[in-house]
């Protein structure tokens, strides 16, 4: 990418000093994968129409198939925790007398304290819906083929909703 340009020897491309090229040019040929992909906090569908806002359904599929990502979107979601605050609170509350003899009252207490807010955070943000003129205003026959529910999946804040080789 010529971030840096070398102190000593060369980098060649096809045989000619990486240097002689044209840096603008250069960078539309050379794709960067980071270390750390960008996940932004929305769904699978829109983290990957992100790349292409006007991509039908198929390709966004196909992305998902080259990218070795479509069984983890696709798999099976019957028995999933719902993992939002909202759940686990209602979870908490329901096995409260288990729980609480485990760690006891005051820190039970406590954790439900801290799951109202991060439930009082997370109604704040909303959930991001695709309206007219917004993210999906995209063709009705781009959206041809239909995506499974894997697809509405929501990634969570820096995609903290997959794991390392999903992001």
């Amino acid at each position: 990418m010529r971030f840096y340009d070398v102190d000593f020897g060369e980098i060649l491309l096809d045989g000619v000093n990486i240097k002689e090229y044209n840096l603008h040019d250069l960078r539309k040929a050379i794709s960067l994968v980071m270390q750390e992909p960008i996940i932004f906090n929305y769904s699978i569908m829109e983290n990957i129409l992100y790349g292409k806002l006007d991509a039908s359904n198929t390709e966004i599929q196909d992305a998902a198939v080259i990218s070795n990502a479509i069984e983890f979107i696709e798999g099976d979601s019957s028995n999933k925790l719902d993992d939002t605050a909202a759940g686990l609170l209602k979870e908490m509350i329901k096995n409260k007398d288990t729980i609480v003899k485990l760690i006891g009252e005051k820190k039970f207490e406590e954790e439900i304290e801290i799951l109202k807010k991060v439930e009082e955070a997370e109604s704040k943000k909303g959930k991001f819906q695709a309206i007219q003129g917004d993210v999906d205003n995209r063709d009705q026959a781009l959206k041809a083929q239909e995506l499974s529910n894997g697809f509405e999946t929501q990634c969570g804040i820096k995609g903290g909703m997959l794991s390392g080789g999903q992001k």
